[in-house]
C-alpha cells in the first residue's frame, strides 16, 4: 500500500520508499510494484491449481515456488 501511495505522490510514502530523493520515489515504487505483479503472474501461470491463493513459498529473486509441504495442497481462505 505504501508503494501505491508513493506512486500517487504522497510525500510521506515517498520518504519511506526513497528518502534520499523524494522526486524519484514514485518511479522506484512503480518499478517495485511491477516486479511484484510479474512475479505473482508467473507463479499463477506455473501453478494454476492454487487459483490465485499463495501457499507458503520459497523465493529466489523474481521466482517463487511452494514449499515442499504445500505441493498438491491448497491453502484455506483463513490462512493468514
Amino acid at each position: 500500500m505504501v508503494y501505491a501511495h508513493a506512486v500517487a505522490g504522497d510525500l510521506r510514502a515517498a520518504q519511506f520508499v526513497y528518502p534520499e530523493a523524494l522526486v524519484d520515489a514514485p518511479l522506484l515504487a512503480a518499478g517495485y510494484l511491477s516486479l511484484k505483479l510479474q512475479t505473482y503472474l508467473k507463479f499463477n501461470d506455473t501453478y494454476p491449481g492454487y487459483a490465485g491463493f499463495l501457499p507458503w513459498f520459497l523465493a529466489n529473486g523474481t521466482y517463487i515456488e511452494p514449499t515442499s509441504d504445500w505441493i498438491n495442497r491448497l491453502p484455506a481462505v483463513d490462512n493468514g
